[in-house]
């Protein structure tokens, strides 16, 4: 598959993710004001934007010079790349310091078996 359409299945698939959040929230926004999601609008859309692009990036990364696989699965890999970015993050968000530290070592020990 071309990378230009790596990066757009795999920044697709975060944008996905984003609009289905933001459709989700419709209701929270209309009974709350517009005015409270509109102090820190610029800030957020400029890190929603990056992880959108690292998710094409990554795609690409990934999914480059590999055979045998659907664009679906690329939107998938696109959408939870901003997960596995904010699991790694931040220290004991999500897991545990020491279960987090265990998560990334058996990444890192399939990736070099």
């Amino acid at each position: 598959m071309d990378e230009l359409l790596l990066f757009a299945y795999g920044a697709f698939g975060a944008a996905l993710l984003e609009i289905i959040h933001w459709y989700k929230r419709r209701e929270v926004i209309l009974h709350s004001g517009i005015k409270e999601y509109r102090k820190g609008l610029v800030f957020y859309l400029l890190i929603v934007s990056a992880f959108i692009l690292a998710s094409g990036i990554l795609a690409v990364v990934y999914f480059e010079g590999r055979e045998g696989f659907a664009a679906f699965n690329v939107v998938i890999f696109g959408a939870s790349v901003p997960s596995f970015i904010k699991i790694g993050g931040k220290p004991g968000d999500h897991l545990g310091s020491s279960k987090r530290n265990e998560f990334f070592d058996s990444i890192r020990r399939g990736y070099t078996a």
